[in-house]
């Protein structure tokens, strides 16, 4: 909702029906940061480690709905008893834990560790592989391993349903050094770059365009504390779904969605004529 506002508020333009679109951009975007906010309080500060702990004691069982059921139980108990300050240092650690792990990296690599010199986007490349064509792929299982080997902090890992990120400019930083996060990190966002002129290229209109962007991409491109061997393949093969959906589909589905706003799409061919809904 907040990327959805931003992009409707355009000062710039001074017309009166724009204005009212620009306050309310901004109030929708407010509303949502504070829910967000207040969300991450209560998720961070109590309502995760005590659904967590129902997870470990097995506790958890049943159908969806009875499962979801619980899951408002737990949280409606733990926040109850959330207390502001332990929330806000738990938020605040949740959301700066990625820099910490760095700056540990740094204490260790290349001083205790040496670096890896591709190893890592070595990794990343070769989980590109999908698993029905090389069922002996590597299991990478969860992303802790990373931060216990080059933070050397013992983060909870596989053996307690936990996955701690190390974050991709750490692991930049490990292959390559100083060099590798500002080269790896300028060609992961060229590579993000191409993708989205990919899709910008394919897509029937620039409102799909938007939202394919919005729903694809903003999940990696604010996932700074995410694994680069997972982000680079997931973002590989969510593009050529994408891409191959929206080349397939969008030709047939742009004028079914235009239809109801009484625009005739420029170009159209005997095929969309007879695709269109009656």
């Amino acid at each position: 909702i907040i990327v959805v506002a931003a992009g409707q508020w355009r000062p710039w333009i001074k017309e009166a029906r724009q204005a009212r679109i620009n306050r309310q951009a901004l109030m929708f975007a407010g509303v949502a940061a504070a829910v967000v906010v207040a969300l991450g309080f209560a998720w961070t500060g109590s309502v995760k480690s005590a659904w967590r702990a129902q997870i470990w004691s097995s506790d958890v069982a049943g159908s969806p709905i009875e499962k979801m059921q619980l899951f408002f139980s737990v949280a409606d108990d733990s926040v109850k008893d959330l207390d502001a300050d332990d929330g806000a240092e738990a938020l605040a650690g949740r959301l700066s834990s990625s820099s910490l792990y760095f700056s540990y990296v740094l204490q260790r690599v290349p001083h205790s560790l040496p670096h890896e010199n591709g190893a890592l986007a070595g990794l990343a490349i070769s989980n590109l592989k999908p698993r029905f064509l090389f069922p002996d792929k590597r299991n990478l299982g969860g992303d802790s391993w990373l931060v216990r080997q080059y933070a050397g902090i013992e983060a909870a890992g596989d053996e307690s349903g936990a996955s701690i990120g190390l974050g991709y400019l750490s692991e930049f930083y490990v292959d390559f050094g100083v060099t590798g996060v500002v080269a790896l990190g300028f060609g992961w966002g060229a590579v993000m770059g191409a993708f989205a002129a990919l899709l910008a290229k394919i897509s029937p209109s620039r409102e799909v365009f938007f939202g394919l962007i919005i729903v694809l991409y903003m999940q990696y491109m604010m996932a700074y504390d995410g694994s680069f061997v997972k982000l680079f393949p997931g973002a590989v093969q969510l593009t050529i779904i994408a891409a191959v959906v929206t080349a397939v589909g969008g030709r047939i589905l742009m004028p079914w969605l235009l239809t109801g706003a009484g625009e005739e799409p420029a170009g159209r061919t005997r095929m969309d004529r007879a695709l269109r809904p009656r």
